[in-house]
């Protein structure tokens, strides 16, 4: 299907600057991360996420980011150069003074991501990542702890997603397989007006 001449059934065409809705574009895959408290085996090659600050410059690992727990430390966050990813929680940004505060001190960073705990009622965080997306146009990541959230985040249309290592199962061969070919994946937006 060209992306650019030929329109789809019930969403405007291409040309019009829509972008790929759905996952014609490619479906973002499946990361395994660790908590800093976790202990990994030095062979596994997995992205370990901190929430402080201190630890993340004192840690040796060669694939870490930081999770910044308070919006006030996110001028400093942006100076630490080893950081794969800075991911914002959410939950900070649902509360409006702290929404007001980000986007006053946002800067356009390829680092910058939202962070999505996705261990809630699936319906309510669809309605959350929509709503965070019209906030800021930041990649969206949803921390997923079973295929029941891995397909919410799907529909939700998350730009990245990872797992616990406690739940690397979600990323084996067969799962990603069984996501691949689910409706979720292979529809457009089932949730498009």
């Amino acid at each position: 299907m060209s992306k650019n001449n030929e329109t789809m059934a019930g969403l405007p065409p291409y040309e019009r600057g829509y972008r790929a809705m759905g996952y014609l574009e490619g479906m973002p895959s499946l990361r395994i991360v660790a908590m800093e408290e976790e202990s990994i085996s030095p062979n596994e090659p997995t992205e370990i996420l901190y929430q402080n600050i201190e630890n993340f410059t004192q840690s040796k690992a060669s694939c870490k980011s930081l999770v910044i727990t308070a919006i006030d430390t996110l001028p400093q966050a942006l100076s630490v150069k080893e950081a794969q990813y800075l991911y914002i929680p959410a939950s900070l940004l649902l509360e409006n003074t702290i929404r007001e505060t980000f986007i006053h001190i946002l800067t356009p960073n390829d680092k910058l991501r939202i962070l999505v705990d996705s261990a809630h009622n699936g319906f309510e965080i669809i309605a959350m990542l929509r709503s965070l997306r019209a906030l800021a146009q930041l990649p969206i990541t949803c921390l997923v702890h079973s295929i029941t959230d891995y397909l919410y985040a799907l529909i939700a249309q998350s730009d990245d997603l990872i797992c616990d290592i406690k739940n690397k199962e979600l990323a084996s061969p067969e799962n990603q397989f069984l996501i691949e070919n689910s409706l979720v994946t292979k529809t457009i937006d089932p949730f498009f007006p």
